[in-house]
């Protein structure tokens, strides 16, 4: 029918309209004025495909191939916190999704998953970890090695967070994190309450280029 999305900014007008209003704005949202998140867009908008004419096309691919194996296409699920807010099987769902489409999911420090429940939920299909570095060494070792005992691939560090972007549309919003959030990854360092006072507590701003040394030898996956 005329009312079925047919691109992706169909599913996000159909999304606002299903999701609560504090959760829809982390999901939608960046922080400060938002520069770099339309910066993002029109970037890809700056992206044109050129075609070449007169070439055989009765058969063609869009397979890739990333740390020597193939996926279907060259798009990847990004690491994503929270995703339970915008659907009751969150990571769990994305996972299944990401290996019926034959690609990569990745799941976050901030997932409702921890390694091992992904791994259980999409049994064979390719994941990575992505890694928040947190002031307590140990427990960023074991979050490295539950990645590896669940077969995950590699490990993917964000670099750019050394504190908590000022979201203004969360902190418009009232937004917390419902106390009933599976956190598991971070079970021990962050609870319910106003994400923006406990996430940054998180992550350690000390981290330098040297310190990956250390990362480095405590893991033997693809960093």
């Amino acid at each position: 029918g005329v009312d079925e999305p047919l691109n992706t900014w169909d599913f996000e007008r159909l999304a606002e309209g299903k999701i609560e209003a504090g959760a829809w704005g982390y999901v939608a949202g960046g922080a400060g004025d938002e520069r770099t998140m339309a910066d993002n867009v029109a970037a890809f908008r700056r992206w044109h495909l050129r075609p070449r004419m007169l070439v055989d096309v009765a058969s063609v691919s869009t397979r890739v191939t990333i740390l020597s194996d193939e996926i279907s296409l060259p798009v990847l699920v990004a690491p994503t916190a929270l995703q339970y807010l915008a659907h009751p099987e969150g990571d769990l769902a994305m996972a299944r999704g990401a290996a019926a489409a034959g690609t990569i999911m990745c799941l976050s420090t901030l997932g409702g998953a921890s390694p091992a429940e992904l791994a259980q939920a999409a049994p064979g299909a390719r994941q990575w970890f992505q890694l928040y570095w947190s002031r307590d060494r140990g427990f960023t070792q074991s979050l490295v090695e539950s990645a590896a005992d669940a077969g995950f691939e590699a490990i993917v560090l964000t670099v750019d967070f050394a504190s908590a972007g000022r979201r203004e549309r969360d902190l418009r919003a009232a937004f917390e994190i419902p106390p009933d959030t599976p956190l598991p990854n971070l079970a021990e360092h962050l609870g319910g309450g106003d994400f923006h006072a406990t996430i940054g507590q998180v992550v350690d701003p000390t981290v330098t280029w040297r310190d990956l040394e250390w990362l480095r030898s405590v893991s033997s996956l693809p960093l």
